[in-house]
């Protein structure tokens, strides 16, 4: 004779189903189904990242020029953003190459995987517009990547060398990331730099205060990762934006309805 097992409590009006369960079960449904939207939410995130163009990132903090991220790595195109509205002074922009009415001041992290993917974009706006747009470089280096703030005091150091745009290209190209101080030094002897002066450069942190102006005007207007890129006329009124690595085909589509 089979023997009947006992029915499952049918839950009376007002109560939850778990209060109708016997206890270890509701326990382990509870678990169950607080796994279950967990992972929901995770998904979710996941799915947004996968459909944005940046590496996210959050606020900069007072004590570190370094901005506090949550990681998110994609080569997916960005979802438009609308621009930002404002000015920025030409003596705020730093890091300048080409010529043209225009500039496209890019906001960057030398260690972003997306940020190297699109340099060669950059590269190729300086050749297609040149005599109309100028490229301008500015840092936004994101804590998820340890060794960026470094990257970029080492960029500033080769600023003062004049050798900025060497070193970013040398970096983007060649380099690793997360490098120690006598790595980027190295690298930039490798340039012709005179390798005690950048070395005592970045020992009196002498780019950090540009850096932490830079990040600051990016948050300003409204950069939540890298790369990050606006679009400036010749009065420095912001014009457009680029808000990912998107490819070069919609970089020219957005340059050619501006510069005529």
């Amino acid at each position: 004779m089979e023997e009947q097992k006992p029915s499952m409590p049918t839950p009376q009006k007002g109560e939850s189903v778990f209060s109708a369960m016997p206890p270890k079960f509701a326990f382990w449904a509870g678990i169950v189904a607080a796994t279950a939207v967990i992972s929901l939410v995770g998904f979710g995130i996941m799915l947004y990242i996968l459909l944005s163009g940046t590496e996210i990132g959050s606020k900069t903090t007072t004590t570190t020029t370094t901005t506090n991220a949550a990681a998110a790595n994609t080569n997916a195109a960005a979802a438009a953003d609308p621009t930002p509205s404002g000015t920025i002074d030409s003596k705020d922009v730093r890091n300048v190459t080409g010529k043209g009415d225009f500039t496209l001041l890019e906001f960057s992290d030398l260690d972003c995987p997306f940020c190297k993917q699109f340099h060669p974009t950059v590269e190729q706006v300086l050749k297609d517009y040149d005599g109309k747009v100028k490229v301008a470089f500015m840092h936004f280096p994101l804590s998820i990547h340890p060794g960026a703030q470094g990257a970029a005091e080492a960029a500033e150091c080769a600023a003062e060398q004049g050798k900025f745009w060497e070193f970013i290209n040398d970096h983007f190209t060649t380099q690793s990331t997360n490098m120690t101080a006598d790595q980027h030094a190295d690298a930039a002897e490798k340039l012709g730099m005179n390798k005690d002066k950048f070395k005592k450069c970045l020992a009196d942190g002498t780019g950090k205060s540009r850096i932490t102006s830079d990040a600051a005007m990016a948050q300003k207007f409204g950069a939540q990762g890298t790369p990050y890129s606006l679009i400036l006329d010749k009065k420095g009124n912001i014009v457009g934006s680029i808000n990912g690595a998107l490819p070069i085909a919609q970089v020219k589509a957005t340059l050619d309805g501006l510069v005529k």
